[in-house]
């Protein structure tokens, strides 16, 4: 971990997106981690906001982030435009357990809104691997699904679905998928969504993890603003940081609310 300034690359926005493609001097990460990104705007917002890596290339120097415009954090993220200045402090968190999967387990992605970005990122690592995951998409609507055609370059079964039936199958994304008996399946997205996933695959035999998101304020472990409830291997509840234990947890290990 450390802090690196960023010169913005590029800016790509559509709907309420951006893509930004930043370039500085950053360590590699893995699939499932984040940056704490601050623009240089002063002290409003005082608070950077935690955001997943959707991609990087470190030997270039470039990283990408996907961002939604959701309050004042991220819209002024959003609006970042070609030669500003952010800073960035990360890679932060835990992985996606990439190294227990060989290319004979069946995989499942499940991916909802800005959950998507760090599990497109997490496909391409497998890929890499000759693992071909399946992966399913929900959103509320055909606008807010994102990242199809990078996930279908690299080859990847991807289906569909939002709750208002404009794309895909209508309905939640966890309809698409009961019938499957995944080795691994690994998801990003709203708490409920997750709690319905993890629901479904609290089976044995099946490795359900999850990328929790919670506010943050520091995003390494001092503020313990972002605590969740867990079990330990006894079973015993106690707290731990989404920001430094996760945020990929085993779904087993959550106390679901």
């Amino acid at each position: 971990m450390k802090v690196v300034d960023f010169t913005v690359e590029r800016a790509k926005r559509f709907n309420l997106y951006c893509e930004l493609v930043l370039r500085g001097d950053f360590k590699p990460s893995l699939p499932g981690q984040f940056y704490m990104l601050k623009g240089d705007w002063g002290y409003h917002p005082l608070l950077p906001r935690p955001i997943s890596v959707m991609d990087e290339d470190v030997k270039d120097g470039k990283i990408f982030f996907l961002i939604k415009n959701v309050g004042e954090g991220s819209r002024r993220l959003t609006e970042l435009k070609r030669g500003d200045k952010i800073s960035g402090t990360g890679p932060l968190g835990n992985c996606f357990p990439i190294d227990k999967i060989s290319n004979k387990d069946f995989v499942a992605i499940v991916g909802g809104g800005v959950g998507v970005p760090p599990l497109y990122y997490l496909l391409k690592k497998l890929n890499e691997n000759g693992i071909k995951p399946h992966f399913f998409e929900g959103a509320k609507t055909k606008g807010d699904l994102i990242l199809q055609g990078k996930i279908r370059k690299l080859g990847c079964d991807l289906k569909l679905a939002t709750e208002d039936g404009s794309c895909g199958k209508k309905g939640f994304v966890t309809e698409l998928f009961k019938w499957i008996n995944p080795d691994f399946i690994f998801a990003c997205g709203p708490y409920e969504m997750l709690k319905a996933i993890a629901k479904t695959f609290d089976k044995d035999g099946v490795n359900c993890y999850v990328s929790l998101e919670e506010r943050m304020a520091c995003g390494y472990g001092i503020c313990l603003g972002c605590s969740v409830r867990t079990y330990d291997e006894r079973s015993n509840e106690h707290f731990e940081r989404v920001c430094c234990e996760g945020p990929i947890f085993d779904s087993k290990r959550v106390k679901w609310i």
